[in-house]
């Protein structure tokens, strides 16, 4: 069987350093996308001395502004198994998480999954990225945790909750030839590898070893009869390897209880009047019809009120007419 070839997106990052080696330990070649040429020398160094090829790649993630340029990255590498690490990581404007975290990655994802022989795309999420309660969380925690990431991770959370529902809706035009793994760790450390819990697990406050990331994204990639899926992680009490089994066997699913209908999309509204300050709501899963005509929305969540919008772009302060509740509202991002 010929080896496998990754395309590992965000070389450079942390997770994706320790990832590397992990791969071309298995006779895998990698190629890492990276954006410093400075770097370079320094990721070749991970390569030594091991079975696998490493080819390192300078190229800009943020100027990949379509999924026909994310697609020409693909065919130039030929891989069949990708993974997103990428992400602005909070550096530089709000919109540069956008343009990467959720831009990119979607065209990434929509790529792949065009290109038959790209068989796993592994998503690095993190374990508040949903829009609705897990059943598996009792309402105290979902209120805390979604209220602590909407303050402190607003603009991260709405790039990751649009890359994750894309890659969910995406997938399901490969049906069994394509896995679509989404793994969602929580509080990055710098520790080794070790046990974890993985799956539907009761909280999401702890921590998560950037190693046992990365272990468990190789172990997802090397794993046959992986299906697409979310996975929660956190450091935990079991042994990865058979986490990783149980998980496959259960069929379990993070994604349980998301919106699951297709062309969807999210917007977060902020209603600005004379009479009321900015308000960020709840985000809202809006249905929209194919185009070509001009969508029409209908907020879901938290309350059912139709009104017209224009084809935006992917990022967007548009005034929203129509909306009795808050007649100068605006959508501050079409984000799927």
């Amino acid at each position: 069987m010929a080896a496998h070839h990754v395309l590992l997106l965000g070389g450079s990052g942390k997770v994706a350093q320790l990832l590397t080696p992990m791969l071309l330990q298995r006779s895998w070649n990698v190629t890492s996308i990276i954006r410093n040429p400075d770097q370079v020398p320094g990721l070749q160094k991970l390569g030594e001395n091991l079975s696998g090829k490493l080819n390192v790649l300078v190229r800009s993630i943020e100027d990949v502004k379509s999924e026909g340029q994310a697609k020409s990255l693909i065919d130039e590498v030929k891989p069949d198994y990708v993974v997103w690490s990428a992400g602005a990581g909070g550096k530089g404007a709000p919109e540069r998480t956008f343009t990467i975290d959720r831009d990119a990655a979607i065209h990434f994802i929509r790529a792949s999954v065009a290109t038959p022989s790209i068989t796993k795309f592994v998503m690095i999420s993190f374990i508040t990225s949903r829009l609705q309660k897990p059943a598996w969380w009792d309402q105290a925690t979902w209120d805390t945790e979604h209220a602590r990431t909407l303050k402190n991770l607003e603009q991260y959370y709405q790039a990751k909750v649009a890359a994750d529902q894309v890659l969910v809706e995406e997938s399901k035009k490969r049906k069994d030839d394509f896995a679509a793994i989404c793994l969602r760790p929580g509080l990055l450390t710098m520790e080794p590898v070790g046990k974890v819990s993985l799956g539907k697990i009761p909280t999401s406050n702890g921590t998560s070893s950037r190693a046992s990331v990365a272990n468990l994204t190789a172990l997802l990639l090397d794993a046959p009869d992986v299906k697409s899926c979310w996975l929660d992680m956190l450091d935990g009490d079991e042994d990865p390897e058979a986490a990783v089994k149980r998980c496959i066997a259960e069929g379990v699913d993070c994604a349980e209880g998301e919106p699951r209908e297709t062309r969807k999309m999210v917007v977060f509204v902020r209603a600005a009047t004379p009479y009321c300050p900015p308000v960020v709501v709840r985000p809202a899963v809006v249905a929209i019809p194919p185009p070509p005509p001009p969508p029409s929305a209908v907020i879901i969540q938290p309350a059912p009120i139709v009104f017209p919008v224009a084809a935006l772009p992917l990022v967007s302060m548009v005034p929203v007419t129509g909306l009795i509740a808050a007649p100068n509202a605006v959508i501050l991002r079409r984000i799927a």
